[in-house]
């Protein structure tokens, strides 16, 4: 039998179960293989690329973000994210070398071409010429 593992200190068992539950998650597994790749990872990379609404990757990041695996850097109207390899070193060593072997064994891929668009939802710039060429005097009412 090799050596002895270690037992997990009892302080430590409510950040396991929080790390654990956050990388539980498909999705969320994709947007840490994907900042693990490119070291820091715009907002917009993950909206161009995931095929979910920007409210449900805003949920995703938070729960990443709670559980300290990710840090957010805000900079003029953009997030900018990054792996916290500190924690990932403390409670998953090597997890973040082993995504990054997968990726370049050809393991697991995220889908890196963009998103389909849901049928009836225009691109962000497409709504701002639409919302732009609404007459101003159309109110909410008017609105459908």
């Amino acid at each position: 039998m090799e050596g002895r593992a270690k037992q997990i200190a009892d302080s430590d068992v409510s950040a396991y179960a929080s790390i654990f539950s956050a990388l539980g998650d498909p999705v969320r597994m994709d947007i840490v293989r994907m900042i693990a790749r490119k070291g820091e990872l715009a907002c917009t990379v993950l909206d161009d690329t995931l095929p979910i609404s920007k409210s449900t990757i805003s949920y995703h990041i938070k729960i990443l973000y709670r559980s300290g695996l990710i840090s957010v850097r805000h900079e003029g109207r953009f997030y900018f994210y990054k792996l916290r390899r500190e924690n990932f070193a403390r409670f998953l060593p090597n997890f973040v070398g082993r995504l990054r072997s997968a990726d370049a064994a050809g393991g697991a891929e995220v889908a890196m071409s963009p998103r389909p668009r849901r049928p009836g939802i225009a691109s962000g710039a497409a709504r701002l010429r639409v919302k732009a060429a609404r007459p101003s005097h159309v109110g909410a009412a008017g609105r459908s």
